[in-house]
């Protein structure tokens, strides 16, 4: 057994050179999409933080109520919320939410459109 640990695989020589590759001839395209994300996020932070937290709360209430049609867990949402607001975490529970919901767009933006080509054309389909 001492032949598979005295002969390791290059795996970090090649990283290496793949991510140095990257940086030289990707960085246009790196920038690019970090400057999107970070408006993403900065615009989805901006909309969570700047109203008073109570009307972001009964937001999510109303949506709660809407999405379920039942007082409970409107209730519950509301309760949670306050107990967030109650413990002074709710700067960090909107900036936690806001990668969630930004990783969601995201994704959805990458996968949707994947999705339609990939039910339109059968070659894609594999």
């Amino acid at each position: 057994m001492e032949w598979l640990t005295e002969n390791k695989i290059p795996v970090g020589d090649v990283a290496e050179t793949v991510f140095d590759w990257l940086q030289a001839n990707g960085a246009l395209f790196f920038d690019a999409l970090s400057d999107f994300l970070e408006a993403l996020i900065d615009g989805i932070l901006w909309v969570l933080q700047s109203p008073h937290p109570l009307v972001i709360v009964l937001i999510f209430v109303a949506i709660t109520w809407f999405l379920q049609r039942n007082w409970k867990p409107a209730l519950l949402t509301f309760v949670g919320f306050l107990f967030i607001l109650n413990q002074d975490y709710w700067e960090e529970t909107t900036e936690s939410l806001t990668l969630v919901l930004s990783a969601c767009v995201v994704c959805m933006g990458v996968g949707v459109p994947i999705g339609i080509a990939m039910a339109h054309r059968p070659k894609l389909y594999a």
